[in-house]
């Protein structure tokens, strides 16, 4: 994991030294999602790398939805959100700047993000989906916003805080697992294509909602009746939840013969190490 992330890392410095005014939004993390982009596409096509114009892809790619999350986490970060005035052991973004400038921030971000989606754009209709597939879950990612912020919105059944999550947690997960898949993607066997762009999918929402488990684990005893789950703030239900989400990301890892040197499996003991902390 060490090594993909320092990977990523060299390409974002790269991408901040003609972008200083980024720098302060892209300090820490564990860039997972860039992570896990790399991971994928050595499973797509191990010789990725090797392509000077699949390597350029790959990596804007990753870029990409690591700026989409480090938005996240300004807006999450504000004082109509989580009012957090840490992150990543530094100050949030509100906490050093205002709020104003996180606003400014933000949209600056967001018009970068979606620049850099048009101008990756190959003219294909695999990129197409893609982009559409993106305006999807940002979309789903302003959805979850929106009820995050509203303490009386609760749905008809199920879980509050799970069906945010599948919104805000989630959304960014399932980019991180299929994009590779559109951008290498070679269309020689089109059902089994089809095959693993589902199974892909359905891997990224499980990551996704057994992060967002892990990572509210360690808080549940803190968090507000509003933020914990429907099954709600017992730690023992959570868990049992938690444990649903990896099974089945065990058998989707079994299924398009994920091998065990994967990254996916490091990021699968880091979410169980949380359960014994």
């Amino acid at each position: 994991m060490d090594d993909l992330k320092k990977e990523f890392d060299f390409f974002l410095n790269l991408f901040l030294k003609d972008n200083p005014q980024y720098h302060d939004v892209c300090i820490g993390g564990k860039r997972l999602r860039p992570i896990i982009v790399f991971d994928i596409a050595s499973l797509i096509n191990p010789y990725w790398r090797t392509c000077t114009e699949y390597a350029f892809k790959i990596k804007r790619f990753a870029l990409v939805l690591e700026l989409i999350h480090c938005t996240s986490l300004i807006i999450d970060d504000l004082p109509s959100m989580d009012n957090d005035t840490y992150r990543r052991g530094s100050l949030t973004f509100h906490s050093k700047y205002g709020q104003h400038s996180s606003y400014i921030m933000v949209y600056n971000l967001l018009t970068l993000i979606k620049k850099t989606i048009i101008e990756d754009d190959d003219k294909s209709l695999l990129y197409l989906e893609l982009e559409e597939l993106i305006n999807y879950e940002l979309n789903n990612l302003v959805l979850g916003q929106k009820y995050d912020l509203d303490p009386e919105w609760f749905p008809e059944k199920g879980s509050r805080t799970l069906q945010i999550a599948e919104l805000k947690t989630a959304s960014l997960f399932k980019l991180a697992t299929i994009g590779s898949f559109f951008l290498l993607k070679n269309g020689k066997n089109e059902k089994k294509e089809k095959n693993l762009k589902e199974k892909l999918l359905e891997l990224g929402y499980n990551i996704g909602m057994a992060f967002q488990l892990s990572d509210d684990y360690l808080d549940i005893d803190i968090d507000s009746p509003t933020n914990n789950y429907g099954l709600e703030t017992s730690k023992e239900e959570l868990k049992k939840k938690y444990l649903e989400y990896i099974n089945s990301i065990n058998m989707i890892l079994n299924d398009i013969n994920i091998k065990k040197e994967s990254i996916i499996y490091e990021i699968l003991n880091l979410m169980n190490d949380r359960f014994n902390e």
